[in-house]
This record gives C-alpha cells, structure tokens and sequence, in this order.
C-alpha cells in the first residue's frame, strides 16, 4: 500500500493531496484517464483511505508484484515520518529503492535527503517480527550504499549498538500516533524480547514520532553520551604504612560515579581499585590513569604513582598503588581492608572509554544507551 505513485512521469505523495475534494477528483481523474502508476510494476493505480484515514495508492491489480501489503499503522507512521523529515528541511524520498555496490537491493521506506549536502538517512518502520541478524544485514546493505539506516520497531528485542539505532515504535491507544521508546541503561534484549509486567525499566525516554525524527536528523540522538561527554568522578584515598619502608602513604582505594545525565544510575556507583587494578595491564588502563591521575596531581596528596608492578605475592603483575616514598607495590588485599576509613581526596571530569567501562563492573550497565537531547 505505496504512498507514492507517478503521474506523467513524476511522483505524486498521498499525503499531499490534503483535501477530501481534491482526493476523490483526482480518482475521478484517474478513472478516466488510467495515468496513475505504482513506480514498483508500472501497474495502474487505485486511490484508497485506511481504517485510520491515511490516504493511499493501491494496485489495481496486482499481478506478480512482489510488494508487500502494509499495515495501516505502517502507513500512518511512513506519512508521519514523511512529514516531520520536510519540518526538519529535509527533503523525505517515499519507497525509494537502489543497489548497494555489492549488488544487493534495498528499499527504503522514507529516504531522507540533506539540502546541499552528500547525507542520506533511510528511515524504516519494521511493524512486523525481523531478527536482529536480519536487522544487520540491512543495515550492511544501507552502508555500503551511502546511506545510515534508523530504525523504528513494533518489537521489543532490538539491536543497541553506534553502528545501528533501533528504538521501539508504540502506538497510541486511538491508534493515530505514535512514540518512540528509547532504551535505558537497563535495556537487555533477552529479557525485552518477553516483556513482562514491570519491565518498563527497559525504556528511557519517549518522544513523540514527528519530534524523535526532526531531532535525529538535526543531530541530537547520540548513542552512550557518557562515552563521549565527560561525566564525574570522585576518588577516595586511605592512609596505610609501607610494608617494606614503615612509612605512611597514602593510597587510592575507590573511584567513584555519581548520578549524572549520562550515567543513569539510581545511587553512586563504585569501582574499588583492587578490582580495577586486576582487571587488566593493558594499555588502556594505563593512558586512563596517565590521564586523570598523573603523578604530581597524586604526589601532592601523597599519594604514589599508580602503575604496573609485578608481585610476588600473587605472581602476577598488575597496576597498582605504590609507596609515595619507596615506590614498592601496595597490594590488593590489604588496599581492600582501607575502603570503610577512605575519604574523598579529590573530584574530576572523566571521559570513559566504552573498552574501558565494559571492564568495570557495573558501570558499563549505568551508562545511558541512547539519549535524544532537546
């Protein structure tokens, strides 16, 4: 059920033809002169209006077209869409299809064009079931062609990634709407994909169809700001005694996440730094505290140098504290035992790095999945 037909040579969209009159004159029209075609068969063309008054073209007869009926919800959101991508001036192309440069075909159901500028963004409503590899291989299909896919799904299980934003399509109860259901940090596609009573955790934000459109296409939907936007952290220091050099040091036994915009979490979340410390010696560990705890920053609260030390004890190495005076490694365990007399020794801006979060536990679950700024 096509919004979009051609006449002359020249497409002609359902939605603009706004007035009951004009509609039923350009049926009459079309009754006598046959001049309407689907741009999918070239097949003559009957005017229609769905059970939610959507105006719309359909086959006169069908033939061995391969184009699949639509919902009327499916109808209703494509205008929807159609409209709010020429609000956001843009220029919206309806059932537009193409080959990608490996051959493969896609059809777009809004295809939305900047002025001035190479972007083009399809955006598809998927109102029946599609696997999340089926999702994928669209989407393959869009990049290799130019194009960024956005995704609306009536499902639940979506794919949550940069590479893919899917987001859920709800249907007002009159049936002549529609919100867009952002997921939250909680999201987690098993448990989505059989919703219960009380899974509403799983969504973020809701925002109205037209409105969700015009701000993805001006650039405000941005996946997992907290890796890209500095969020807070507060690092927290004991004091203990040098087991080689008697002395007292100071050493970092906690860095911790407030609540923020980004980082949604209901209270504090705490990384303990005998946890961090063993998770990896990697690189990446490494240039993060070489970023926001570099020695002189930690020499002025007593605090040694934080880096990879082999131990003895545990016969492995990994990133520690160390003795502000002797630099010998303060190990885990006893690190462990100072978190209750820790303190806050000082709070700074951090960016996290997604390789990095993911290593943390806890943390990676609270950052935001995606968010539509306003």
């Amino acid at each position: 059920m096509p919004l979009r037909c051609t006449k002359d040579g020249r497409d002609l969209l359902a939605f603009d033809i706004t007035s009951d009159q004009a509609w039923e004159e350009l049926r009459a029209q079309n009754a006598r002169s046959k001049s309407l075609r689907l741009p999918c068969c070239q097949s003559e063309v009957v005017l229609r209006t769905s059970k939610l008054g959507t105006r719309h073209f359909a086959h006169a007869s069908r033939g061995d077209c391969a184009w699949a009926s639509e919902t009327a919800q499916h109808l209703l959101a494509k205008r929807l869409i159609a409209e709010a991508v020429r609000e956001a001036l843009w220029e919206p192309l309806l059932e537009q299809a193409g080959t990608s440069i490996t051959g493969e075909e896609w059809r777009a159901d809004v295809l939305a064009l900047k002025p001035g500028s190479n972007a083009r963004v399809a955006i598809e409503v998927q109102w029946s079931q599609q696997t999340i590899a089926d999702t994928e291989a669209r989407q393959a299909r869009y990049k290799s062609a130019g194009i960024r896919g956005l995704w609306l799904f009536q499902q639940a299980n979506l794919p949550i990634s940069d590479a893919i934003p899917a987001f859920r399509l709800e249907a007002s109860d009159s049936g002549l709407d529609f919100t867009v259901a952002l997921p939250s940090h909680e999201y987690v596609e098993r448990v989505a994909s059989r919703p219960k009573p009380g899974d509403e955790c799983q969504w973020g934000q809701r925002v109205e169809i037209k409105a969700f459109v015009r701000g993805a296409l001006s650039g405000k939907l941005q996946f997992a700001p907290a890796l890209r936007d500095p969020v807070p952290m507060q690092v927290f220091a004991a004091t203990i005694f040098c087991w080689r050099c008697k002395r007292e040091t100071n050493v970092i036994t906690e860095l911790r996440f407030p609540p923020s915009d980004h980082l949604a979490a209901r209270e504090a979340i705490s990384v303990y730094w005998d946890e961090v410390s063993g998770a990896d010696e990697g690189r990446f560990l490494i240039d993060f505290v070489a970023r926001y705890l570099p020695p002189q920053l930690l020499k002025e609260l007593g605090i040694g140098v934080i880096k990879a030390r082999a131990s003895q004890t545990a016969d492995t190495t990994y990133v520690s504290n160390g003795c502000i005076h002797c630099d010998r490694i303060q190990g885990n365990f006893y690190v462990a035992e100072l978190r209750e007399q820790a303190t806050e020794a000082f709070g700074i801006p951090v960016k996290l790095e997604e390789r990095l979060a993911e290593q943390w536990p806890g943390l990676w679950g609270a950052v935001t999945k995606w968010v539509l700024r306003e």
